[in-house]
């Protein structure tokens, strides 16, 4: 028997940082975690850019159709949504050490 955490999983459409497994939300795009060059990806995803960080993401599903994630939501959320995963990433930092 696997127990598995509640929250959307890794891939899964998202509206905010709660609703994640992961505590990552790239709003209205998926839940994600963290990677950069030492850190991979799980089968499947790869490591892209997501302002000050980078997140794992499925190939395509974050500019698909060369649309930018954050077109649309106007720039004070976009804002918001790369505040928080810079919140998130010095957070985890701070942890490991």
């Amino acid at each position: 028997m696997i127990c598995i955490a509640e929250g959307l999983g890794l891939g899964e459409v998202c509206e905010g940082n709660t609703e994640c497994r992961s505590g990552v939300c790239l709003t209205g795009v998926a839940c994600t975690v963290l990677c950069d060059a030492t850190t991979t990806c799980p089968d499947g995803y790869e490591c892209e850019p997501a302002g000050s960080v980078s997140g794992c993401f499925r190939p395509g599903v974050r500019n698909s159709g060369g649309c930018s994630v954050l077109r649309g939501r106007g720039p004070a959320r976009g804002a918001l949504v790369l505040l928080g995963l810079l919140g998130l990433a010095l957070a985890s930092r701070r942890r490991t050490r």
